[in-house]
C-alpha cells in the first residue's frame, strides 16, 4: 500500500519526517480494509489511520491520537519494537489469538502505564491523546495491575468509557521479554 495524497494533509503531518525519524511509514487506507491494513501495518512498522476524509481528517481526533499519541511513543525504539512484535505475532494466527493480541495492544500501546520512581506515567497513545483519561488513569480511582500478558490478554475493556483497570509495566524491556515468552509459549 502506498500513501495517497490528501489535500490539506501536508500542513498537519509530514509522512517523510515520520518515516525518517521513526522508521515508520504512514499508510492511508479505505475503512473497508482497515482490519487487514492494521494487521499488516503493525507487522511492518506502519501507522494506519483509517478515518480519512480530506482536510476534515486533519482536524479530527484521529490525527490528535496519531500525532500526540503514537508518533510520540514510537520515538522510543523499545515501544516501536513491541508494537511490531504484536503485529508479527498476528500474522497467520487464529481469530481467538488475534483477539488476545488486540487486547494486549489495547492495554499497552493504547492505554499502557509505566511505573517510574516518581509514580505512574502514561505511555499508551490513547492516554497521551486524552487529558481526561490520562488524569484518571494515574489516579487512585482505577485498578492498577502488573502487566502479565496471559492475564492482560483476557481482560475485558471498554472502548467508549474510561477503563476500570490499567496494566503497569516496570520498564519496556521487561514488557517485551514477557510478551516474547507469551508468544513462545503460545506457539508450543
Amino acid at each position: 500500500m502506498v500513501p495517497t495524497d490528501i489535500q490539506g494533509l501536508e500542513w498537519c503531518l509530514s509522512r517523510d519526517l515520520i518515516h525518517e525519524v521513526l522508521g515508520h511509514v504512514v499508510m492511508f487506507t479505505n475503512p473497508l480494509v482497515a482490519d487487514f491494513s492494521q494487521k499488516i501495518g503493525l507487522a511492518s512498522l506502519a501507522m494506519v489511520p483509517t478515518d480519512i476524509q480530506g482536510l476534515e481528517w486533519c482536524l479530527s481526533r484521529d490525527l490528535i491520537h496519531e500525532v500526540l499519541g503514537h508518533v510520540v511513543m514510537f520515538t522510543n525504539p523499545l515501544v516501536a519494537d513491541f508494537s511490531q512484535k504484536i503485529g508479527l505475532a498476528s500474522l497467520g494466527a487464529s481469530d481467538d489469538f488475534i483477539q488476545k493480541l488486540a487486547t494486549l495492544y489495547w492495554f499497552t500501546v493504547e492505554f499502557g502505564l509505566i511505573e517510574e520512581s516518581n509514580g505512574l506515567k502514561a505511555f499508551g497513545a490513547g492516554l497521551l491523546s486524552s487529558y481526561g483519561e490520562l488524569v484518571f488513569a494515574v489516579s487512585d480511582e482505577p485498578e492498577h495491575r502488573e502487566f502479565f500478558p496471559e492475564e492482560t490478554a483476557v481482560q475485558a475493556y471498554d472502548d467508549y468509557n474510561y477503563q476500570t483497570t490499567y496494566f503497569v509495566v516496570k520498564n519496556f524491556n521487561q514488557m517485551t521479554q514477557k510478551f516474547t515468552k507469551y508468544i513462545e509459549d503460545y506457539k508450543q
